[in-house]
């Protein structure tokens, strides 16, 4: 009988727990003298017989495991994992207290990396494993044994890991489990997608990937294991409060910037109207000022703008919100009228506030049967609402827009 082989690291990727016992269980070793090799094994006693591992990893079958991305504030250390207890609640089944879960690092864009199954689930694995001779010291996710910036196929899963510390886990259709088809699922998985170094088909694969730097916890019981933790719901009641503090700090900030934004705007075309008492309606103050400084200079007199494309460029700068809700626009003599969509129309609040932004161009915004009409404001006591501001022009014929 031969002697197991020294190894500095075993890794073992566990079939569906369901389909206990195992006939066919994949494994690769590292030992520092002879490299990387795998090899499949029908049951974890020849792994034990062949094998004499200083460090043993595991990864669950993605059919036992679940994967995912969080989006959470920047917490403190301390308070991560509370948060992502919390944020399960919405996504595991079970209640998080149940859950054996892992997660990594936020990264910049706000995302946090977590793996999850059942404390029992875990149990079972880690138990079957500890009775063949083979303890574990890492359970971890099946990305985590790929090299980055790869992608492979297991068991109808595609698998790929897009960087140090994230990876997907995601099931193929039936029927659909070629290479190709693969390929095409992990390209419509990704806005932008990663550059993926495709490996073997099924069956033996080179999981030699570098180090995963986080785990799931071993979920070993204890003797308050099954009862309620009762530091558990003060800790999200703290993360709920910091994420609160954060989102309504931010708010301010934007709704204090787009305050600023708008006094400005208002500030530069008073100064535009003051300038110049002949223009009819500020849209674009530094443009429209630049325009009327330069004809002075050039002695040809004022700038005189037309009605019907001072008020289309006074439409489209108003409606920007309104996007895919106007039905018709039509102008005549002087009048810009918009119809809504069908189920489409201007809350009253919605109605006083564009109202506002269109006296500030020297507009009058008025509701209509079917929606709302524009108009040059003749009734302001600024000069530039006054009739004079206005470059005569006979009644237009009427211009329609759908």
């Amino acid at each position: 009988m031969s002697m197991p082989q020294q190894v500095d690291l075993l890794r073992l990727l566990l079939p569906p727990l369901h389909d206990a016992p195992w006939d066919q269980i994949a494994c690769v070793g590292y030992a520092s003298a002879g490299g990387w090799h795998s090899a499949v094994y029908a049951n974890l006693a020849a792994i034990k017989n062949d094998y004499k591992p200083r460090r043993v990893e595991v990864c669950l079958h993605p059919g036992d495991l679940s994967m995912a991305e969080l989006v959470l504030p920047p917490l403190p250390a301390k308070r991560q994992r509370s948060a992502v207890l919390g944020a399960l609640e919405l996504l595991a089944l079970d209640a998080p207290e149940s859950l054996a879960v892992g997660f990594g690092r936020r990264g910049e864009d706000g995302k946090v990396p977590v793996c999850w199954t059942a404390n029992s689930t875990l149990q079972t694995a880690v138990q079957t494993l500890q009775q063949h001779g083979l303890p574990v010291q890492a359970l971890l996710p099946a990305p985590a044994f790929l090299p980055v910036a790869s992608a492979a196929l297991l068991d109808g899963w595609v698998v790929a890991r897009t960087c140090a510390d994230r990876g997907i886990m995601h099931p193929l259709p039936p029927g659909q489990h070629a290479p190709v088809d693969a390929e095409a699922r992990l390209q419509q998985l990704f806005e932008e997608p990663p550059a993926l170094q495709w490996l073997a088909g099924e069956g033996v694969i080179p999981w030699t990937g570098a180090d995963w730097p986080w785990a799931l916890t071993t979920g070993k019981k204890t003797a308050t294991s099954g009862q309620p933790r009762h530091w558990l719901r003060p800790a999200l009641a703290w993360a709920t409060a910091a994420t609160a503090v954060w989102l309504l700090g931010l708010n301010v900030y934007a709704e204090q910037v787009a305050s600023e934004g708008r006094d400005i705007s208002r500030n530069m075309a008073a100064q535009v109207k003051a300038a110049f008492p002949e223009v009819s309606m500020v849209i674009n103050p530094l443009q429209q000022a630049r325009q009327m400084r330069d004809a002075r200079q050039s002695g040809d007199g004022v700038v005189n703008e037309p009605a019907f494309p001072a008020l289309a460029r006074a439409t489209v700068s108003l409606l920007t919100d309104a996007d895919g809700q106007v039905q018709r626009v039509q102008y005549r003599n002087g009048q810009m009228d918009i119809q809504w969509r069908e189920g489409a129309a201007l809350r009253p609040e919605e109605l006083q506030a564009l109202q506002t932004q269109a006296y500030e161009r020297g507009l009058n915004v008025q509701p209509s049967e079917a929606g709302i009409r524009l108009q040059v404001d003749t009734s302001q006591t600024n000069p530039v609402a006054s009739p004079e501001g206005i470059s005569p022009v006979p009644p237009a014929p009427s211009v329609a827009l759908q």
